[in-house]
């Protein structure tokens, strides 16, 4: 097949405009993976960075990657709360700008949306319809559902109520689609639920992956220098935002329960001010705030176990996200809060992680010791743990399937 081009929405994950250096998330090693096919790509995301809060550039506008490689920076308005309106003016504001671009510009020959936003995926959606280019929406989050589950109990039906419009426009963005795909197959059936269709030739579960970092030898050692007061201990380490989706009270129970063991979480969000409120004196547990890619790297090599502390929410029940997958790249077994879904049957049937239940906190601990009891049996699931991450999860199976459905979407 010749080269397509092909425009890839993607407006909150982190990319080479907030750190050239960075190891690259799910559409950036989809956009570097469709250049080497001899495929042109324009990344199009939002000018506003939604994990640091702030304008990307100056003036938005084009920055060439690579030969076939180039993003575009759409004017946002910002916003400094996840949960806030004006973060909803912005997805409406960006969604706007986007539509207007994209009619000032040469039509491509098929569209990749990352879901959320469902602004822009519904603006995509539309255009797609009007200019007759196939469209094709990944999904990561389960936007507008995840509002009312993360509302209080008692005000969820009023939440679900408030949402019509919501659940309206998520409709009309998934129904425009001639493809999903999600990061899981449970994820797949709620976007063709809400389609309202069944599954398709395009439809189809392509989980998370995880390329590691090119590392020059002067951040490396500068990594290693970070965190060698940490080397040869015992460590359980998260990476990621840190805000309404974990559940803290396990956590604090685990770090007074294990005090031989350090507890260290690698990243910021709106909840950092209040974990550091309540790691004030505890000489086990550590917050670093936002981390660069070096030393997150050497963190996870450093590392003995994961943690993927959420809430109980279906959003993370459906899916696999990328933190537990960058932890089985490095060979870490995983403890979990979650219950159910793909990433607890996989660690359970592998024998690669254990899971804890949020209502019961001494469970985390426990979870924890049981693993750290028999150093044999840790370093066997450490192997059992990269094993699951190259039979699942691997660059070259994840992307070589979804860029067979980009091709063969373009070629219909």
């Amino acid at each position: 097949m010749s080269g397509l081009n092909i425009w890839l929405l993607q407006t909150w994950e982190p990319n080479p405009l907030d750190d050239p250096t960075a190891r690259p998330w799910r559409t950036g090693m989809l956009a570097q993976r469709l250049v080497a096919k001899g495929h042109d790509v324009e990344w199009l995301c939002s000018n506003f960075s939604h994990t640091r809060k702030e304008m990307r550039q100056r003036e938005p506008g084009v920055t060439e990657l690579g030969p076939g490689l180039r993003i575009r920076a759409i004017p946002a308005l910002g916003y400094r709360r996840h949960v806030s309106m004006a973060r909803l003016r912005d997805h409406l504001f960006v969604a706007k700008q986007w539509r207007e671009l994209a009619e000032a510009s040469e039509k491509p020959d098929i569209i990749v949306a990352s879901y959320p936003t469902i602004e822009l995926c519904e603006a995509a959606a539309e255009y797609a319809r009007e200019h007759n280019v196939p469209l094709l929406i990944d999904i990561r989050d389960q936007y507008p559902d995840l509002y009312w589950d993360n509302a209080p109990a008692p005000t969820r039906g009023i939440v679900h109520m408030l949402c019509y419009w919501a659940r309206k426009q998520a409709a009309r963005a998934l129904g425009g689609a001639i493809g999903i795909t999600a990061n899981g197959p449970e994820v797949v059936d709620w976007g063709l639920a809400y389609a309202g269709r069944k599954k398709g030739a395009f439809d189809r579960s392509l989980y998370m992956s995880y390329d590691p970092p090119l590392v020059s030898e002067s951040d490396r050692a500068r990594a290693v220098a970070y965190w060698k007061e940490f080397e040869g201990k015992q460590i359980v380490a998260y990476t990621g935002m840190i805000g309404q989706t974990i559940e803290v009270g396990p956590i604090m129970h685990a770090v007074a329960a294990l005090p031989n063991v350090e507890f260290v979480f690698a990243g910021g969000g709106d909840g950092l001010g209040f974990a550091l409120k309540w790691a004030e004196g505890i000489r086990n547990v550590h917050f670093t705030g936002w981390l660069k890619t070096p030393e997150i790297q050497r963190l996870l090599e450093i590392a003995t176990i994961g943690i993927v502390p959420y809430r109980d929410r279906a959003n993370f029940e459906r899916g696999i996200t990328n933190k537990p997958v960058e932890y089985l790249a490095h060979s870490l077994p995983i403890v979990t809060s979650l219950q159910r879904g793909p990433l607890v049957e996989m660690l359970m049937d592998e024998g690669a992680g254990r899971t804890y239940r949020n209502t019961e906190p001494a469970t985390l601990a426990a979870a924890i010791s049981e693993m750290l009891s028999d150093e044999q049996e840790l370093k066997a699931m450490q192997g059992r743990a990269r094993a699951l991450f190259e039979h699942n999860f691997h660059p070259d199976q994840v992307f070589g399937d979804w860029i067979k459905i980009i091709e063969a979407v373009a070629a219909r």
